[in-house]
């Protein structure tokens, strides 16, 4: 620790803005473990609590019902990223058995946020906000990839370049390519949702027959 506060104390010092920030980029990538970890241990905490819960032999049936049905939302939602309550698993299962292959449950959990229960029936609801917010995420991301890319280049087109400079420029430039990486990614749940909607609607559709 002390290793790390010593250069960090003095690029303070000396207003060595670019350094401190470096620095500050390294020691995170070297905790990203240590962090997961912490924030894994947070996300799971209310779970591993009602899996004590259950072996508890004082529980009465309906406690037990309660909890079982607790239990089964956190896996799923673990496994899918879906928070859904057990009518809704059930409609899950009954469209995706019902699409022939067309629907997997990987591709529902990408549009997981889109997904409405309305009258017993699954529907995907996707706005024009939603779709003009993804196209937005895509193009300004292929420019921040871009931005990051000039900047790993930077060096190289630069004749006198110290050691400090390279690594500032190639950290800032992993940072915007991370960045771009994010914002690409917050589109493909819109665009997704988009082109499952009517597969979704096409199997909920009345039946003629009904």
């Amino acid at each position: 620790m002390s290793s790390l506060l010593e250069p960090l104390l003095e690029a303070l010092k000396a207003s060595n803005w670019s350094t401190f920030f470096v620095i500050i980029a390294i020691a995170v990538i070297l905790n990203l473990r240590s962090l997961s970890e912490f924030l894994e241990d947070r996300a799971t905490r209310h779970q591993r609590f009602v899996q004590e819960a259950l072996k508890l032999d004082a529980l009465n049936q309906t406690s037990k019902l309660f909890l079982e049905e607790e239990l089964n939302y956190f896996i799923f939602k673990r496994v899918t990223g879906i928070s859904a309550d057990a009518v809704l698993r059930e409609k899950l299962q009954d469209v995706i058995s019902r699409s022939g292959g067309e629907l997997q449950i990987r591709q529902i959990s990408r549009a997981s946020e889109f997904i409405r229960m309305r009258e017993g029936k699954l529907q995907i609801v996707v706005t024009t906000f939603d779709i003009g917010y993804a196209l937005v995420n895509l193009v300004f991301g292929a420019m921040v990839s871009l931005i990051g890319l000039a900047l790993f280049m930077l060096p190289g087109l630069v004749q006198k370049t110290n050691i400090p400079q390279i690594v500032t420029s190639a950290t800032v430039g992993a940072v915007f390519f991370a960045f771009a990486m994010f914002m690409v990614a917050q589109a493909f749940p819109a665009l997704i949702a988009r082109r499952l909607t009517p597969i979704v609607q096409r199997l909920e559709a009345p039946r003629a027959d009904s």
